[in-house]
């Protein structure tokens, strides 16, 4: 069996990089091959280079959009019938614009024969026709944690200054302003807190500017792309893990805030809910207020910050590497075989 996962660009923080190195070693039967479509070559040399890696008994993995494209005209040029295409959305299909949405249901989705969703809330945001077209061709498989990687720390939120940490793409679906203007009203009530906000992104110089002009220099830390283990690092730490994102497909960060003990608030968006059952750990999109009551409640409340750190430690167990891979050879081996 030969796997080859096909990407737009791999960073240091792409999953399902991750996901094929870890297979690669576990499943001594599967040959992966890590194809980054570099479009700065020849459109041509790209399609041929991919049509001759496709031998019999391949899967061709895609997992972003204009390589998935590509893939789409490889499938369409290959002659080799016996090779089998999958695209993985990663992505609330609603945060795409329209032009992004036409494109996948025109160019990218008919041409798989399976579509894998990294979360239930993420295959019911998908077009109904493409829900019907597909049936039971669309698998849901949970984005997996190794938790080799990251240590479980419960800290006391009782320290002369609370950690704050949030991790994400600073883009406007992670609504980072909003966490911002929550910081300006920590400070105005004299809560001694650092944020660290680790991701880079289009709104980077807007976000520094308004911290800048609200003086929260000495109060938050707007990193950029920062390094995994750098990230781990500073969840380890972090008495509080926040994220205000307004739309997600299933946000990796919370698990790994959660294995890493930090106590986790999140906005009440339906994906949140599957990866955490409780009430108690979120807040309303948008809004500063509920997002400072929330971290002053919790402070105020020793018991019950210490009683989410454990459950949620133990809720992020269900999100391991060992079963997202488990469920991926399934995925693969079945398709092979039927």
């Amino acid at each position: 069996m030969k796997i080859i996962n096909v990407y737009s660009s791999i960073s240091n923080t792409t999953i399902p990089y991750e996901l094929s190195k870890f297979m690669a070693n576990e499943y001594n039967k599967i040959t992966f091959i890590d194809f980054k479509a570099l479009f700065n070559l020849n459109l041509l040399k790209t399609i041929n280079s991919l049509i001759s890696l496709i031998k019999d008994e391949t899967i061709i993995h895609t997992h972003h959009t204009f390589s998935a494209v590509i893939v789409s005209l490889v499938k369409i040029l290959s002659f080799n019938k016996k090779a089998y295409f999958i695209h993985t959305c990663h992505r609330d299909f609603s945060s795409f614009t329209l032009k992004y949405q036409v494109l996948y249901c025109l160019l990218i989705y008919p041409f798989r024969d399976k579509l894998i969703c990294n979360s239930r809330s993420t295959k019911y945001s998908l077009p109904k026709f493409i829900r019907r077209l597909f049936g039971k061709k669309i698998e849901i498989i949970y984005n997996g944690l190794n938790f080799k990687k990251i240590k479980f720390q419960n800290n006391l939120a009782y320290q002369k200054k609370i950690e704050l940490v949030n991790v994400g793409r600073l883009i406007k679906e992670k609504d980072q302003l909003s966490l911002l203007k929550a910081c300006l009203i920590l400070k105005n009530e004299k809560v001694n807190f650092h944020l660290t906000i680790c991701g880079g992104g289009d709104l980077f110089y807007i976000l520094d500017e308004y911290i800048k002009s609200n003086n929260l220099t000495n109060n938050v830390s707007l990193l950029g792309n920062t390094p995994r283990t750098d990230v781990f690092g500073f969840l380890k730490k972090a008495d509080f893990y926040i994220s205000t994102s307004i739309t997600e497909g299933f946000g990796v960060s919370n698990v790994e805030a959660m294995a890493a003990g930090a106590c986790v608030i999140l906005t009440d968006i339906p994906v949140n809910y599957e990866i955490i059952n409780d009430e108690r750990c979120f807040i309303p999109i948008g809004c500063a207020n509920s997002l400072t009551n929330k971290i002053k409640e919790l402070l105020a409340n020793k018991e019950l910050y210490n009683e989410l750190v454990i459950k949620n430690y133990e809720r992020s167990k269900m999100f391991s590497l060992e079963t997202t891979a488990q469920n991926h050879f399934k995925v693969y081996n079945d398709l092979l075989i039927n």
